[in-house]
């Protein structure tokens, strides 16, 4: 399907000034400094990875963890089995930034209503 927008660096920058940079989408958080640092020792801890597949949170990889371990190796990663150190204050400060948030967070969910389809040969006659 072709789109009648034509995607250019100043279309780019315009999306990235109006919405701050992507902070409007992706606001700053307590974390952000232990993501950094993972970041730039392009580290990703095994625990990390495994829960993230278990939980979906990942797509699957056909040889399962060991597979997408491989795969992160390949590409620069080093993946190894070390916990992330998180210190008590950024945890204190998730927990205050949460404590203002959820309030706001579960008043966005809404409840849908949803059917299955009847199927007619099911119905009794």
């Amino acid at each position: 399907m072709a789109s009648d927008i034509e995607l250019t660096a100043g279309l780019s920058h315009r999306y990235f000034e109006m919405f701050d940079g992507g902070k409007t989408f992706f606001p700053a958080n307590p974390f952000d400094d232990c993501i950094a640092q993972l970041r730039t020792n392009c580290t990703v801890p095994l625990q990390a990875l495994e829960f993230g597949l278990g939980q979906r949170l990942l797509p699957a990889h056909p040889a399962g963890a060991s597979g997408a371990q491989k795969a992160l190796m390949s590409a620069g990663y080093i993946v190894k089995d070390c916990a992330v150190e998180i210190g008590a204050s950024v945890i204190h400060a998730a927990t205050a930034a949460w404590a203002l948030r959820k309030a706001d967070y579960f008043g966005r969910i809404r409840m849908r209503g949803v059917a299955d389809p009847v199927v007619l040969e099911d119905v009794p006659k």
